[in-house]
């Protein structure tokens, strides 16, 4: 089938699937890996190999500053950052902790979005400090 935009079809298929919730495709798409996520959402499925943590979940990742990767359950093939994170790579899954005492209110800012909590302040980009 020939599929319209936010659709795709697998070879031979007869009917057209809809892109994941939040997620959109070009016309003529044949294949899942074709819906990508809008902004503000990542892509949290499974088609970076990772393994899945829980059978019908989908798997969030979020690099820590140590450059730790911590991976987590997601209820959806598009899913928004956890608290206290931005978009590190939307395409892949990717949210990235803010540096220590600090907070996000819009993780589609990305690192911009970090704010330093109460009584903290910035002198780089990535640092909060209170001395």
């Amino acid at each position: 089938a020939e599929c319209g935009a936010n659709t795709y079809a697998w070879s031979g298929q007869a009917d057209c699937t809809p892109c994941p919730a939040n997620a959109a495709s070009a016309a003529g798409s044949d294949a899942l890996v074709d819906c990508t996520c809008a902004l503000p959402f990542v892509d949290a499925s499974h088609r970076q190999g990772l393994p899945r943590l829980s059978q019908d979940k989908f798997t969030m990742r979020v690099q820590l500053p140590n450059g730790t990767l911590v991976l987590s359950d997601a209820d959806d093939f598009c899913a928004t950052c956890p608290a206290d994170s931005y978009i590190g790579d939307p395409d892949y899954g990717v949210c990235k902790q803010c540096f220590d005492n600090a907070f996000s209110t819009d993780p589609s800012l990305k690192i911009d979005g970090c704010t330093c909590n109460a009584g903290y302040w910035s002198s780089t980009a990535s640092t909060c400090s209170n001395a």
